[in-house]
């Protein structure tokens, strides 16, 4: 859909600009903008008084414990859990938790289709012996230098197109040479 201007100059971000006729309605205006702004500076005092009543330094529990369940939640998510002391070693050490299927997932089998499937590598490919097929681009710069190499030696032979035209000019030209030296 188009979001151009529609018949009464809408269009994005474009609403009616003020234009005033006298001196009286700039200063409206002023008075009613300089009142918007003293309401948002009150609003945002007290909202931050409000924050600075809150934080005194010390978190309170109901907070401390729903950051706990959150970060053991997450933990729990990547397979990892955080000793409380007195089960994993010291506080903060790393403990792997073994991994129990939920549901059905203990008695039936489920793959995830999203997992890369293990590749098989072939022995022959182990051995690193044999020769990584060529690209495309590869083989036809091969093919193409080949075929350089096998004409160069056509032309060195005189066997070519090109080595005879050559060879014909140049007979002309020592006839011609010859003919100018002679006779003059």
């Amino acid at each position: 859909m188009a979001r151009g201007k529609g018949k009464r100059g809408g269009g994005r971000g474009s609403g009616k600009r003020f234009a005033a006729q006298s001196a009286e309605e700039i200063e409206q205006r002023n008075a009613r903008l300089e009142a918007f702004d003293a309401a948002r500076a009150k609003r945002r005092a007290d909202a931050d008084d409000d924050k600075d009543d809150d934080d005194d330094g010390s978190v309170d529990s109901a907070q401390r414990d729903a950051e706990r369940e959150a970060m053991l939640v997450g933990r729990r998510v990547a397979g990892i859990s955080v000793g409380d002391g007195g089960e994993g070693g010291e506080d903060g050490e790393w403990v792997e938790k073994e991994y129990k299927p939920k549901g059905l997932e203990g008695l039936i089998e489920v793959d995830n289709p999203n997992k890369a499937k293990v590749k098989m590598t072939k022995l022959k490919d182990m051995d690193g012996s044999g020769a990584a097929p060529m690209t495309r681009k590869e083989r036809e710069e091969k093919e193409k230098e080949a075929k350089a190499a096998a004409y160069r030696k056509r032309h060195e032979a005189g066997l070519t197109e090109e080595y005879k035209r050559d060879s014909e000019c140049v007979t002309s030209l020592f006839v011609l040479l010859h003919y100018i030296l002679v006779f003059v």
